[in-house]
């Protein structure tokens, strides 16, 4: 992203020995720090926009329900580097937010861990 756009003009008249001798050219050059992944899904919307004085960049991928569907994006202050926190879907039915479907999963597992354990226990009684 650049911090400044510069438009380059030319005289809106050119006679024919000026317009031989005009040439132009530009060089680019970028380098590939370094490439990461930030989303399980396709990143399908970047928005951009500032609050607080701050540069705040938004992120969504995937669909309703995946995991980490919304990021926002902070940059590390004075440092090139950016970190991102997760927007949480809230429950529309008691306003708390819904666990991600890992962390579902892993409570599932425990708990059926845990009652298996406890009915294992018990029958040996």
């Amino acid at each position: 992203w650049s911090k400044e756009h510069r438009q380059i003009k030319f005289p809106s008249i050119i006679n024919k020995q000026q317009q031989q001798s005009l040439e132009a050219s530009a060089k680019l050059s970028f380098n590939l720090v370094f490439k990461a992944k930030i989303a399980d899904a396709p990143v399908k919307c970047i928005c951009k926009t500032k609050c607080d004085d701050q540069i705040v960049i938004l992120t969504c991928s995937g669909k309703l329900g995946d995991d980490e569907v919304v990021c926002r994006w902070k940059q590390v202050q004075n440092t090139n580097q950016w970190t991102n926190d997760v927007i949480v879907e809230l429950s529309t039915e008691t306003r708390l937010p819904i666990r991600p479907l890992y962390a579902r999963q892993q409570y599932l597992k425990n708990h059926l861990d845990r009652s298996n354990s406890i009915s294992s226990n018990t029958s040996k009684l």
